[in-house]
């Protein structure tokens, strides 16, 4: 029994020791300064942008297909040369077609001397007709030798202008302005109909064919500036919005809309990611803050202000419109206030602070 008086005294002994050091220890939370990254809160207005992505497309991009079958015989341009339009890009052999060409003009030559020669017996038998000098039946068969005549020049004409298109075709013009991305041909290559002979992009005069979503399709205007940046570079580009649909693409909920770019500066070419933005709406004169500067707790949401005298207090604050990083503070602070944004994690409701202004 007296043993375990013992260990009790002992017991009570340390334990006393142990609350007198602790009364004892002095308190150094009150004396704490945090360093603390401060803006002082003022009017400003906060835009909002329509952000979009998408590739880049030649606004003139175009697949040239043959339109004849031969062998190749002369490329007239190189894999990313310029070609204008009305400039040759190829040949193929076309000395078939250039005979049968020639017979066709002939026939149409013909053609053309015997309906001069029809309607020349023509008119006379129809004058000697109405003066009774020449029968019905004769008169009846220079009717038909001029129709047979028409007849037959329509269809020398329409031989013609076929293996004059087939001739012209030999040759490989380019319809469009742009450059030349895309040349599958090569000397001595026999060509099918339809078969592709070259790609033209016009990649000075771009476009950006995306979608937008359905609560701002409204907010945005045929002519309307569209900034434009690409990933790997930090030029800033400039566009236009040439076109809105104001039905969704299939399968989405985004609505078509399509973007000019002409100042590429040299630097965007078709094929490209970049990224857009379209001003919708400017907020004008709020308060707001980046949403990584509110504290919440439960349903609630506090920024710390600090005071004249360096002290950090915490303040309610009622939030308005998040927009993008951002948002709007409704009610909670005034015009002056100075508000911590880097920090806040550091320190107690009340603390002292040493201020560093936001550059």
């Amino acid at each position: 029994m007296k043993k375990y008086i013992i260990i009790a005294l002992i017991l009570y002994i340390i334990l006393i020791g142990c609350k007198k050091k602790q009364q004892s220890r002095p308190s150094f939370v009150g004396n704490r300064v945090e360093i603390v990254l401060v803006e002082e809160v003022d009017y400003r207005d906060l835009p909002e942008y329509i952000k979009l992505t998408g590739i880049l497309e030649g606004k003139t991009d175009i697949n040239l297909t043959s339109e004849v079958s031969g062998q190749i015989v002369e490329i007239y341009t190189g894999l990313g040369n310029t070609i204008r339009v009305g400039e040759p890009i190829a040949r193929i052999d076309n000395a078939d077609h250039k005979s049968l060409l020639d017979q066709a003009e002939v026939a149409l030559l013909s053609a053309e001397a015997n309906l001069a020669g029809a309607t020349a017996i023509y008119r006379a038998n129809e004058t000697l007709f109405e003066t009774n000098r020449l029968s019905e039946v004769e008169f009846q068969n220079s009717v038909t030798a001029f129709k047979n005549a028409q007849s037959q020049l329509l269809g020398a004409k329409a031989t013609y202008d076929q293996r004059k298109r087939t001739f012209d075709n030999t040759r490989f013009i380019s319809p469009v302005y742009g450059e030349i991305v895309d040349l599958p041909i090569r000397v001595g290559q026999t060509v099918s109909t339809g078969q592709k002979v070259a790609g033209i992009v016009d990649v000075y005069n771009l476009v950006l064919k995306t979608g937008i979503g359905e609560n701002v399709v409204s907010s945005v205007l045929r002519g309307q500036t569209v900034t434009i940046n690409h990933r790997n570079s930090d030029l800033i580009f400039t566009g236009k919005v040439s076109g809105i649909g104001y039905k969704p693409l299939s399968s989405t909920a985004n609505y078509p809309i399509e973007i000019e770019i002409t100042d590429t500066k040299g630097y965007l070419i078709p094929g490209m990611i970049v990224n857009g933005e379209i001003l919708s709406h400017v907020n004008k004169n709020v308060f707001y803050t980046l949403q990584s500067n509110i504290i919440k707790a439960f349903d609630d949401n506090y920024l710390y202000v600090v005071s004249s005298d360096n002290v950090a207090n915490i303040r309610k604050v009622i939030l308005g419109k998040q927009i993008m990083e951002n948002v709007i503070i409704s009610s909670g602070l005034n015009k002056g206030d100075v508000i911590i944004i880097e920090g806040s994690d550091r320190i107690d409701d009340g603390q002292k602070v040493e201020k560093r202004y936001k550059n």
